[in-house]
Parts: C-alpha cells; structure tokens; sequence
C-alpha cells in the first residue's frame, strides 16, 4: 500500500512543473560547480604539480648515490685521521723516535696500528705509508715498497718533486685496479707546520664490496627500468647498473653530463629517457642516472585518467541525488499545496501531511494546527472582548471610587469641624492624605520627602490610637530629601515596628529614620527600640498572629525587598539586623541614590502590579 502511495506521488511529481524547475536549477548549478572546480584543479595539476612532481622525481636523491658518498666520508675521515697521527708522523722522520725504541721497533707498531684498522673497516683491503725517505709501512707483511711504488709511480714522483699537491685542501684521488679488485684512494701526508708533504697515505678499497653496495641500493622497486653508472673524472666506468651494461657512448653522446648537474633529455637503447648527472661528494666521481620517460609520466598519466574519472562519477552522482533532492523537496510542498486547495473549497477535516523537521514539515504543523484551532478563535475572540469589557468597567469603578471616597471623607472632616471634635478633623485629614498619596499617585518612584510625610500622616493616624507609647525621630542627612526612591517602602517597614516591636513593652517606643548616601548609593534605615525581630523569618508580616495585628493593612518586609530586587536587581537590598548593644532592631535599605525620576523597563510588569496591589487590596 505505501509503495503504490509512493508511486502515486512520485507520479504525481514527475508532473510538477516546480519538482522540473528544481531538479533543472540543482542540476545545472551543481554540473557548473563541478566543471568550474575541476578545470582549476586541472589548470593547477598540468601547470605547477605535474612539472614540480617531474622535477622531484628527477632531481630527488638517489639511494646509490648516498650509499657510495657514506662510504667514501667514511675512508675520507679515516684516511684524515692516520694523515694527521703523530705517531705516523714521527715514523716518517728517522730523527723523532721515541727513546728507547728501534726503527724496526717503531715500524712494528705502525704496522699493527694499520692492521687493527683494517679489521674495523671491512670495505679497506690495505693500508700503506711511503714516506719521502724511504720509510714505509704497510698492514700486509708481504707486500714491499718497490711493488707499492710501483702501482702509484706518478704520485711517488709528485710526492717527491713537492708538486702537484695543493696544501690548502684535502688533495685524495682515487686510482683504480680492476686486475687487483681494488680502488686505491691515495692522500699526501703533511706536517703541522711544513708545507711540504712528508709521505703518501694509501687505501686499497675492496671493488667488490662497493660495487655491491652500489647494486643493492640502485634498485628501485617503484623504477625497475632506472639505469644508474659513476665514472671517475677521467670518464671511465666505475660501477654500472645493471651489470656489465656498456654505457660507453653516453658521455661521447653527451659530454655535458660530466661536468655534473646537468638534466637531458634523449633515447638510450631505444627508450626516450631523461639523462640526469650530479657529482658525489668526498671524489671526483659523476653519478649518471637514466630515467624512463614512461615511467616518470606514468604517476601523472594515472592521476589525470583519475581525475577525469571522479568528474563523471561526480556528475553522475551529482544528477542522482538532485533528482531525489528535489523530489523531497518539491513532494510537501505539492502535499501541502493539495490540502489548502481542498481547505479554500471548504474541507476542514483534511490534513498535510508534514513529518520533517524542516521548514516545511513545521509550514504543514502549523497549517493543521490552524485548521484545529479555527473553530475555537471564535469563541476565544468573544471571551476575550468579554474580558475586555469587564476590565474595563474595573478602571473605571477604580477610578470613581477614590474619588468617592476622598469626598465621603472631606465630608466627615468638615462635619468634626462643624461640631469642634477637632482631633476626628486631624485624623480624617492624615487619611486623606495617606489614601491620595498610595492610590492617586501612579508614579512609581517618589521623593523621600514625600515617603517621609506619608509616614507622618501614618504615625499620625496610630497615635490616636496608642496615644504618645512611641514617638518619631528623622536623621536625614541634607540633600536626600530630594532623592527619588521606591514608592511606599517605608511605611510598611514604620508599621511593622510599631505592631512588632512595640507590642509588649513597658517603656516609650522610639523610631528613628535615617538617610545617608556611600558613593553612588543610598542608604535608608529604621531603627527602634522594641523587643527586637525574628530573624527566622524573612517577613514578619506574614505569619498569622501579625497579620491578626496589623488587621491585614500592610505589604511585609518580604514584599518591599522583592520590589527592590525586581526594579533594581542586584543594586537593591533590604536587610534585617538586631542591635546586640541596646534594645531593638534595624532595618536597613540600600538602593541607586537617584537624582531624578526614571523609567523601569515593562519586563515583569505585571509581577510589579500584583505586588503593589496587595499593598492598595
């Protein structure tokens, strides 16, 4: 049932000219995306990575290479080393030996210096000293001067005509002996101090196990058609790869490679070729290498074939999915296209169907929901112009009962007058005032002049009542009179002293109200003298047995601090403090010292209006 259900709509789609326009503008937007990228991608590839990744796979060192320059520094610091003993040194000039030993003695124990040397060097076959006196030594016992001199007359004769060596550099040569299996490394012998050579250093390096280690590392698994040869600076073949391959011609082919660091391009033994030479340090040895073209373009042939190959599949994949993109966009929205269709000709029992979380999922939430609620907005609508009626009858009964009440009271005033019951007069009068200052004032801040006269008004009320048990005394610092503050937070805190503190006690009551300011603060307290409050309870006013004794007339010390906290959040603060020196207790206030009049924000208006009005129930 679902599947035919998803035909029917995939049907239905593929009819839509909107699923056409989306799948076109997908398509073709993600097709110039694809195509826009790839040709930078391919302008990059041919232009800078395809000649920088040649250029590396060229000019990067090759293994052969680092292994035969290892291996020379090796004999290279040897031969310095033994170039440089003053034991050798001494050897070579009859006059310095040591005391005590002969000159067979002293070239004994050269001998078997150079022997131990050869045992710790493997790829050195031996070791000869020809001095220019005469003197030689030698690690094999056999051999003589005359076969040495023999092997290496031409440097023999230079040593001894003090030509042909350059003192300000390490002057090695490498002569080799491919009858003897050796390449000989020759090194002049200087003094210190001399200038002039005092004999001839010679190694005998073992051909074949260079020439292995020249082999083993010349492999390339990932370049088997690599050819690689050094020749000497002569131009004579020293190790070839592979084995016994004549590369005679190539120098007389092209002569540039032995001056070293040359890259060529040509065909060698049919194969075009790049031809690349680079010196090896420690000798006058060149490396020639012979890379395949092929094989050099083979990585980047692959990387192009590659390429293209993701560019159809993105294509490919590109065209699927904004094909099923644009079907699951356009299917709600045709759904939902259907359903209000059906609504406008007047169906109310139809739904969209909308399941996602997206945009149009919640359009279609929201469009049911509206249909469920249509028929409820009538009689809500009626509901709330009721209420609003009924509010607005309550304004108006509000606004004529002060007034009503002002008049009943002026009346009562004015009769006492009549009847000279002067004291009735006095009270009437301090509550009139009282009720004119906490209900037709709408401001919600006033001045503490105006806080301190409602609590005269308000004490003067109670003393007709308790008579003179308590009396009134201000500490107002100058010029906080004029500060605004809070409407109506005195009073409360002035009543419940009197009906709290004063209660039980023998003696006269005495309030103090004082004012003082602390940098951008003002400090407002209420001091008395009476049995002292309960801490335990943050409002006094609160608990049943003073509500019994304020009948009900007054918002407790509770409601003035959330009031403070609500119009000036951490700037106010009311705490509750008991004198342990003297009788009573404290209530201290502490709010902005404003200047002028302000406006609160209307957030949490209306938790303000429901506090204030406990205070006007």
């Amino acid at each position: 049932m679902k599947c035919e259900q998803f035909i029917a709509s995939l049907r239905h789609s593929l009819q839509s000219p909107l699923q056409k326009r989306i799948f076109l503008y997908i398509t073709s937007f993600s097709f110039i995306i694809t195509l826009v990228g790839f040709i930078l991608v391919a302008q990059f590839f041919f232009l800078h990575y395809i000649p920088a990744e040649r250029d590396h796979a060229l000019k990067s060192s090759h293994k052969a290479k680092q292994s035969i320059e290892f291996l020379l520094s090796i004999a290279d610091n040897t031969a310095l080393l033994l170039s440089t003993n003053q034991a050798i040194i001494s050897g070579l000039r009859a006059d310095e030996y040591e005391a005590g030993k002969s000159e067979g003695e002293w070239k004994n124990e050269i001998d078997r210096m150079l022997q131990n040397m050869i045992v710790s060097h493997e790829y050195i076959d031996n070791i000869y000293v020809i001095g220019t006196d005469g003197e030689f030594f030698t690690s094999y016992w056999d051999t003589t001067r005359a076969e040495v001199e023999e092997r290496f007359k031409d440097e023999v004769e230079r040593l001894s005509l003090s030509e042909g060596f350059d003192t300000r550099q390490r002057a090695a040569n490498y002569i080799p002996f491919f009858d003897l299996n050796v390449i000989s490394y020759t090194r002049p012998i200087y003094q210190y101090s001399g200038s002039e050579p005092e004999g001839l250093l010679v190694f005998d390096l073992n051909y074949t196990y260079l020439r292995e280690i020249f082999t083993f590392s010349s492999i390339q698994p990932d370049n088997e058609d690599e050819k690689v040869l050094i020749v000497d600076g002569s131009g004579e073949s020293i190790f070839t790869f592979p084995f016994n391959t004549d590369f005679d011609f190539l120098l007389d082919t092209y002569p540039e490679l032995a001056e070293g660091g040359a890259v060529v391009e040509g065909e060698i033994f049919g194969i075009d070729s790049f031809i690349l030479s680079s010196t090896i340090n420690y000798s006058d040895w060149i490396i020639i290498r012979i890379i395949s073209k092929e094989q050099i373009n083979t990585t980047v042939t692959y990387m192009s074939r590659t390429g293209v190959s993701i560019l159809i599949v993105f294509i490919v994949v590109a065209a699927i999915i904004s094909f099923v993109l644009s079907l699951s966009i356009t299917t709600p929205i045709i759904n939902l296209h259907d359903t209000i269709w059906k609504v406008e000709k007047g169906n109310l029992n139809v739904r969209a169907s909308g399941e996602g979380r997206d945009e149009i999922g919640q359009l279609a939430t929201s469009f049911n929901h509206m249909i469920e609620q249509l028929s409820s907005l009538m009689e809500r609508t009626l509901n709330e112009q009721k209420q609003k009626s009924d509010l607005e009858f309550q304004i108006l009964q509000s606004q004529i009962n002060p007034h009503f009440l002002y008049n009943t009271l002026d009346s009562i005033k004015w009769l006492a007058v009549f009847q000279n019951v002067e004291n009735i007069s006095d009270m009437v009068t301090s509550l009139i005032n009282l009720l004119k200052y906490n209900i037709s004032r709408n401001s919600k801040l006033v001045e503490l002049k105006d806080e301190l006269k409602c609590i005269e008004d308000y004490t003067e009320i109670q003393k007709f009542r308790f008579g003179d048990e308590f009396q009134l005394i201000y500490d107002i610092e100058p010029g906080t009179e004029n500060k605004f503050i809070l409407k109506f937070i005195l009073q409360p805190l002035v009543e419940n002293a009197i009906f709290h503190g004063f209660d039980t006690i023998d003696y006269i009551g005495v309030i103090t109200v004082r004012s003082r300011t602390k940098g951008e603060f003002l400090i407002l307290e209420i001091e008395d003298n009476g049995k002292g409050l309960d801490l335990d309870s943050e409002d006094t006013s609160s608990a049943p047995q003073a509500k019994k004794k304020t009948m009900h007339s007054s918002i407790g010390i509770k409601n003035v601090r959330d009031r403070l906290r609500l119009y000036f959040g951490e700037k106010g603060s009311l705490s509750l403090l008991n004198n342990p020196h003297k009788k009573g207790s404290m209530v201290q206030i502490i709010l902005p010292a404003l200047d002028h009049e302000i406006q609160f924000p209307e957030l949490g208006k209306d938790i303000l209006n429901s506090l204030e009005g406990q205070g006007n129930g």
